[in-house]
């Protein structure tokens, strides 16, 4: 919905408006934004903005830091203050009052390609993620930091899933496979896999079978003997 600006000057006006605020740390670094718009203009702020009616506050951390700086794979730490900011000057010189709620949250860079999965760890210290570059990452959520790198995977993995206690992760990839993880030692401790319809058949000399049906049975576990 968009408001009509002399309906959004006199609610400026009136009332404070809610917003977020972001705290991104990486490397000891916290991510700034210069504004060019008021309010605060000409200062280093935040990423963040207004809460859109309808809309959760973690929707206005993901829709903002896409708008604003193009990230989209983070999690959020938690929540940090609830602040009030009044600016003497905003849009169309209106003093404006903000309620600022603000959340810490760390961004996980490393995969080649889509991110297809996460899953926290159940004390909630460790994220894991399964990426289309067939590799298994699982992060420090408090630093952001890489943790482990879990690489037996041949093609992408689309499941990940932590154990109740924490100390072995399931995966899922289209290699079809579900590997069993020992987070101790980083090595796959299991693999598992279904047998398929015609699981080491071999259709050598079989009669009657056109390229398309072979095919179609050696993916479904059939080979051919030479």
């Amino acid at each position: 919905m968009i408001i009509d600006v002399p309906l959004y000057d006199e609610i400026l006006k009136t009332m404070p408006i809610l917003c977020v605020d972001v705290v991104l740390i990486r490397d000891k670094k916290v991510l700034l934004m210069f504004r060019k718009n008021e309010p605060a203009k000409d200062t280093w702020w935040f990423p963040g903005g207004r809460v859109f009616k309808n809309e959760t506050l973690e929707e206005t951390i993901i829709r903002k830091l896409k708008e604003e700086v193009n990230i989209e794979n983070f999690s959020i730490y938690k929540q940090l203050t609830i602040t009030e900011t009044d600016f003497e000057t905003g849009p169309r010189n209106i003093p404006v009052h903000t309620i600022n709620v603000t959340f810490l949250i760390n961004s996980f860079e490393g995969h080649k390609s889509w991110v297809w999965s996460v899953a926290f760890s159940p004390d909630g210290k460790l994220l894991a993620s399964g990426g289309d570059d067939a590799t298994i990452r699982i992060w420090d959520v408090e630093t952001g930091q890489l943790h482990q790198l879990l690489c037996e995977h041949t093609k992408s993995v689309r499941s990940v899933c932590f154990s109740p206690n924490g100390n072995t992760l399931a995966s899922a990839g289209e290699d079809e496979t579900i590997k069993l993880w020992n987070l101790k030692t980083g090595e796959c401790q299991n693999t598992l896999r279904s047998p398929r319809l015609y699981e080491q058949t071999n259709i050598k000399g079989v009669e009657g079978l056109n390229y398309e049906t072979s095919n179609t049975m050696k993916i479904l576990g059939a080979f051919l003997s030479r």
